[in-house]
């Protein structure tokens, strides 16, 4: 307590409270034995069931969701419109080929405007997935949604399962269910920004961009543009309800999936990606045509495909400017 350097002591009815000289670091101290095996407890919990680089839920946040897969997921919406365009070489958002060449017999001047306008779109877009992608984080310095805190409600209802287990197995299958809680408490909060935070920013960007298209007064001379963004529009709004259903919880069930099936859906959903159409992917039938895997396994495998072929497309040695990766 000499290292806390008391100016001022708050005494609850679980805990002291010792606040430092500059009142810029509070530390919460159990104040009974009770109380501080909880927090220690809880302390483990967080790091198998949160932290475990193997199966923790950081981890898999971090492969299905985080690591380019949720980004790729919403980004796609508008790459298959074609009014999304990539960071060059020179760190700057390309030029859009496509809509250029559409549009070559207007004046120069109006092409470069609808351009400048697509890339600065393009920039826009992807700084906002970013964003996104980092809810998907265990909370720390106030990045991330998912809040695993040791709360004093944390702590207090921690204690109050601790004595009231029956047994080891009890205990265990209560606090496994009191991690769930606490991480299903972070999703809805997750489910609830993307339904509303997410979809109303979106929305903003894309209608921001129709708005500045329309004081070109063009009009129907750019109808297949100003469809390709409502198309995106629509399409976008459609995928957060999709993307809301990654954090439903995984239940074991008695199906069984054939391996060569899930290959095949993984294969068929990353060539369809307009993001990777620099790269095809062939599955080569062989041994594993019977082989069965079940619900878990399957999300398993898809997870790991997935992430094979996003690096295989980034860091994969090419022979031509077409990369072919065959699964076999």
């Amino acid at each position: 307590t000499e290292l806390l350097n008391k100016e001022e002591i708050s005494l609850e009815e679980n805990y002291i409270t010792y606040t430092n000289e500059e009142d810029v670091q509070k530390v919460l101290m159990p104040a009974t034995d009770i109380l501080k095996i909880c927090s220690e407890i809880y302390t483990q919990l967080v790091n198998d069931f949160v932290k475990n680089g193997d199966f923790g839920l950081n981890k898999y946040l971090s492969t299905e969701i985080r690591h380019d897969v949720l980004f790729t997921h919403l980004r796609t919406c508008f790459e298959k419109h074609n009014i999304l365009t990539e960071v060059g070489t020179d760190k700057n958002y390309e030029s859009n080929s496509y809509f250029r060449e559409k549009y070559r017999l207007f004046s120069p001047e109006i092409v470069d405007e609808i351009d400048n306008r697509l890339r600065k779109f393009s920039e826009e877009i992807d700084l906002y997935l970013k964003e996104i992608t980092l809810w998907f984080k265990i909370n720390e310095k106030d990045v991330g949604m998912f809040n695993f805190t040791a709360t004093t409600h944390t702590l207090l209802k921690l204690k109050e399962i601790s004595l009231s287990a029956n047994s080891f197995d009890d205990l265990f299958d209560k606090l496994m269910l009191f991690m769930w809680d606490i991480t299903n408490a972070s999703t809805e909060k997750i489910r609830k920004a993307l339904e509303e935070e997410f979809k109303e920013k979106t929305i903003d960007i894309i209608d921001s961009l129709t708005q500045d298209l329309n004081n070109y007064n063009l009009n129907d001379s750019i109808y297949e543009l100003n469809n390709s963004i409502k198309l995106a529009r629509g399409q976008i709004i459609e995928e957060i309800d999709l993307v809301t259903t990654w954090l439903n919880r995984v239940e074991e069930d008695d199906n069984q999936y054939y391996l060569l099936s899930i290959v095949n859906s993984c294969v068929t959903m990353f060539n369809s990606t307009v993001l990777h159409k620099d790269t095809w992917v062939e599955c080569i039938e062989k041994d594993f045509i019977s082989t069965q895997l079940n619900h878990l396994e399957s999300r398993a495998i898809m997870s790991t495909l997935h992430m094979a072929f996003i690096n295989a497309s980034k860091y994969g040695k090419r022979k031509s400017s077409k990369l072919e990766i065959n699964v076999i």
